[in-house]
């Protein structure tokens, strides 16, 4: 599945007006266009900052080009008033499909080749139009096709989010892709920061990763934003932090003539040790009987999850390591962004709680209970102590699939209030493993919970992004997933060509 585009978003196929469509209007103003924005005197010094990637801004419509992190532009009243409210109200009046993976939370309508709306096929054929195609390839200095054009309404209700991805789609045999990226905004007037929802840039490093932020704008009724796409055009839509505001847009994609794998991960050899499970493990969960019984749920369901997995006392001491400070978190979240962010534990004490239950979970006494259990016999993993806050999620991508293995995750969350209370699923941070589209099993984090997860060749998991509600009181700590992340393997390769880091 690639995170170069967007699943159930958007067609990728040209879009051919039929026979069915009314007839094209001539006027070269046929989407009620702002006339400054078709004037010489504007078109000329927009197009060189914008070729040139520089800046540039006009005085008369506060219009503006901005070069970093990429390229990109912002056009205020893009559109005559009126008739982009009627825009709205046929739009508020359409049909929207709830889309939710682990990149997006949205609502879309159908594309707007086949709207019956009288107002929004206007809009549609202006856009469509070879005239307004014209006026966009002027103001970008690109060559643009206007039978490929995919547009459609979306609504980002609260906590409705878009994560980092790039747009960038093309038909290397044809030569041919998405080269502008457009959104028009159909918000309140009064929309403001505190609202979320805006469009944030990010700037890319050496390799052409994400890193951080740098850009961020936030919509504008009446605005259209638009920028080049590349294989460095990552962009995000912030999470719509207000509960009584929908944020209203139509976007799209001009098309026109015209990545790398992601580092693996360090996989290792299982060590022999002489810990014993008894030490860590609870007894309920060390009886022949007990192993039996895991073993045949195991084996049915090719998934487990054990409550009150270690003995409570050694549950105690590593929550206190976490609140002494004994543990700590890198204050910078891993990434790259679109694929990932999480921060990872700083090296503990080895005499910690902590750093000895590691070593316990890829030691050679717990990969024979694994064996025990399961009926494989792991010898190679990988593994990783993360914790995802507000903000925090993983992505699917292709560049980014993890090979099949066991996945074993150790859950040590933090619930403000009352450890015992549970993570609420209102959160987010659920782990999802897909196949083909199709969701086939859902994880909740559970303090003191292990998860034994056989992953097969096809099937994919990600932690669905952890959104605002995670802050239940003022004043109060967020919640966390925390956990300790393993996959273990038959074989001592071990990651693969492409593989990435657990998510």
């Amino acid at each position: 599945m690639s995170r170069n585009h967007l699943e159930n978003v958007s067609t990728e196929h040209p879009i051919h007006p039929g026979p069915a469509k009314k007839p094209r209007r001539e006027s070269p103003n046929q989407l009620h266009l702002n006339p400054r924005y078709e004037h010489p005197t504007f078109v000329t010094p927009f197009t060189t900052a914008f070729t040139s990637a520089t800046h540039f801004s006009d005085p008369t419509t506060n219009a503006h080009v901005g070069p970093h992190p990429f390229v990109h532009a912002v056009l205020p009243n893009i559109i005559d008033p009126a008739f982009l409210e009627q825009v709205k109200q046929a739009l508020l009046k359409e049909q929207y499909y709830h889309k939710s993976n682990d990149l997006y939370e949205f609502y879309q309508s159908e594309d707007f080749k086949i709207t019956t709306s009288p107002c929004l096929a206007e809009l549609r054929d202006a856009i469509y139009s070879p005239q307004f195609v014209d006026t966009m390839s002027r103001l970008t200095g690109l060559e643009l096709d206007p039978t490929k054009i995919d547009l459609s309404a979306h609504q980002y209700h609260h906590k409705g989010y878009l994560l980092c991805h790039d747009d960038d789609i093309k038909d290397e045999k044809k030569g041919t892709g998405r080269r502008i990226a457009f959104i028009i905004y159909l918000v309140d007037e009064d929309w403001s920061e505190a609202d979320g929802g805006a469009l944030e840039l990010f700037a890319a490093d050496s390799d052409g990763y994400p890193t951080k932020i740098t850009r961020s704008l936030v919509p504008k009724w009446n605005q259209m934003a638009f920028f080049k796409l590349s294989g460095t055009s990552y962009h995000q839509v912030a999470e719509v932090l207000t509960p009584s505001r929908i944020r209203l847009s139509i976007s799209g994609w001009f098309h026109g003539p015209l990545k790398r794998p992601l580092l693996t991960t360090q996989t290792l050899p299982i060590p022999p040790t002489d810990l014993s499970l008894s030490d860590y493990i609870h007894s309920q969960y060390l009886a022949p009987t007990s192993f039996s019984n895991i073993r045949d749920i195991f084996l049915e369901r090719s998934s487990i999850e054990l409550q009150k997995f270690l003995r409570p006392e050694i549950y105690d001491q590593l929550l206190h390591e976490f609140d002494d400070g004994t543990a700590q978190w890198d204050p910078t979240p891993i990434g790259p962004a679109f694929v990932r962010r999480y921060r990872r534990l700083r090296p503990a004490p080895p005499t910690s709680t902590l750093s000895r239950l590691h070593t316990f979970f890829t030691s050679s006494a717990f990969a024979t209970f694994l064996t025990t259990v399961t009926n494989l016999r792991p010898t190679a993993h990988n593994s990783e102590v993360r914790c995802f806050a507000h903000g925090d999620y993983t992505l699917l991508h292709d560049h980014a699939i993890e090979r099949e293995g066991l996945d074993v995750v150790f859950a040590m969350p933090r619930v403000p209030g009352e450890e015992e209370a549970g993570w609420d699923e209102r959160w987010g941070g659920r782990t999802h493993y897909v196949a083909d589209a199709e969701n086939l099993l859902t994880m909740v984090p559970t303090a003191n919970t292990l998860s034994v997860v056989l992953r097969d060749e096809g099937v994919q998991r990600f932690v669905k992004y952890v959104n605002c509600e995670t802050k239940t009181k003022e004043g109060e700590k967020m919640a966390e997933r925390r956990e300790i992340s393993l996959i273990f393997y038959e074989d001592p390769e071990g990651g693969g060509g492409g593989d990435e880091d657990p998510k």
